[in-house]
């Protein structure tokens, strides 16, 4: 962040109900270092990718599930932890790729923000 900019603080008043303060927190640190939602979403990747430098679709929805709730989300409904995999991996080849975690993380209208409640 540039020296002088505002930093980001989320208003009380747009929170959402039962928001934790890990969720305020990654919010504000994504919004005001850039920077730093790239490198945890590089980190978080290259935690959860196999040798084939690819995350196993079997991996991804219990791992997602654990960062989700590390961050103080909910537990994810099974409905839901399906339908964010199945827009982890489009084409349905059975191996979310980084551009794919990548998209879900931070592009995807409904992707990772969706299940922490966002």
């Amino acid at each position: 962040m540039e020296q002088g900019e505002p930093e980001f603080t989320v208003n009380p008043e747009l929170k959402k109900p039962n928001m934790s303060p890990q969720q305020i927190s990654f919010i504000q640190n994504l919004f005001n270092n850039p920077q730093a939602g790239i490198d945890w979403v590089n980190n978080t990747f290259n935690s959860l990718k196999d040798q084939s430098g690819t995350i196993p679709r079997a991996t991804f929805g219990s791992k997602i599930k654990e960062i989700t709730m590390g961050l103080g989300a909910p537990e994810p409904k099974p409905e839901d932890l399906e339908a964010a995999i199945q827009r982890a991996d489009p084409n349905g080849d059975g191996k979310i790729t980084y551009d794919e975690f990548k998209n879900f993380c931070v592009l995807s209208g409904d992707g990772l923000l969706t299940l922490l409640g966002l």
